[in-house]
């Protein structure tokens, strides 16, 4: 078994499918993954052209709809509401994928959130700074004037 660290694999979902394509085709195949560690693990074999799809199914854990299966999809890993996908049928052949709604969604949320965290941390630093700016002048001011 080989182990690899992906690190915010979750932010780049098209590069990590390609990656893990390229990774059957060189014979290793995704067997199972720590997916909030960003390590994913693989099983030597012979090389297969796999096409990869991860998907976020929330409350659907381990149900893969019909039209899917249909289309030569199987479960390759889930836990929670992720799920890795693999299909071994050419590309052109293939006219069903996995949607990445819940997925670009996600991450739309976490861009959000670290936004406001990142803008709260810029501007209470610099109104912090424009406080004691401005009591120190003030000071300045006073000793100045012969006050206090």
């Amino acid at each position: 078994m080989i182990k690899k660290f992906k690190p915010l694999w979750s932010f780049k979902i098209k590069q990590t499918e390609s990656w893990l394509s390229e990774m059957s085709s060189r014979g290793y195949h995704l067997s199972k993954a720590n997916l909030a560690a960003g390590v994913f693990y693989f099983e030597p074999g012979e090389p297969q052209n796999r096409i990869y799809r991860i998907a976020s199914i929330p409350g659907k854990t381990g149900f893969l709809p019909q039209n899917l299966v249909d289309e030569g999809w199987q479960s390759v890993f889930y836990k929670g509401n992720w799920c890795i996908l693999a299909n071994t049928n050419p590309k052109e052949k293939i006219k069903s994928y996995p949607t990445r709604e819940g997925l670009s969604r996600r991450n739309k949320i976490i861009l959000i959130i670290m936004g406001g965290i990142l803008f709260y941390q810029v501007f209470s630093k610099q109104a912090g700074k424009a406080v004691c700016k401005t009591g120190l002048q003030r000071d300045k001011d006073k000793n100045k004037r012969g006050w206090g």
